[in-house]
């Protein structure tokens, strides 16, 4: 309702200053004994041009937004492609492996497989002193919360 009453109020406003300017034009018109019409249409023209360039200014600005959001949408494309390229890089390599395995006879496969066995062994017997580290740290750290919470809630 607001918007209503101020669009109103500059209309009024609007329509009380062209009355104005036209009433002192007739009034300078007179006095002087010149003919102010072609002023008028020059200031009319000089308003035109400028409301031109404003729709101009407008159009550019709109443009630039549209070129912005384009370049956003073509970099977001690129940077896909690239994760796509990755991919198929990765899985090129997985298939030449699979193919270099496929390709091997039985010899070579059992002497893969002993060295595969003997680095997960070597893995293994590294990592077990830290695992039985971990759980008893973790069986310690059970059995001193478990006697600590008896304690607080009985």
């Amino acid at each position: 309702m607001n918007k209503s009453v101020a669009s109103v109020f500059a209309e009024i406003l609007s329509t009380m200053a062209e009355v104005f300017i036209h009433a002192l034009r007739m009034a300078v018109s007179v006095a002087l004994d010149v003919d102010l019409s072609d002023l008028a249409k020059v200031f009319e023209k000089t308003t035109t041009k400028k409301s031109e360039s404003d729709q101009l200014t407008d159009a550019f600005d709109e443009v630039t937004a549209k070129l912005q959001e384009s370049k956003a949408v073509i970099e977001d494309a690129m940077r896909q492609v690239d994760e796509q390229r990755k991919v198929v890089e990765q899985l090129k390599e997985e298939a030449e492996i699979s193919r270099q395995v496929s390709n091997m006879n039985e010899d070579q496969l059992k002497a893969l497989s002993k060295v595969m066995e003997k680095t997960l062994t070597k893995n293994d017997k590294q990592s077990m002193p830290r695992n039985i580290l971990i759980n008893l740290f973790f069986c310690v750290l059970g059995a001193v919360l478990g006697i600590i919470f008896t304690r607080l809630f009985t």
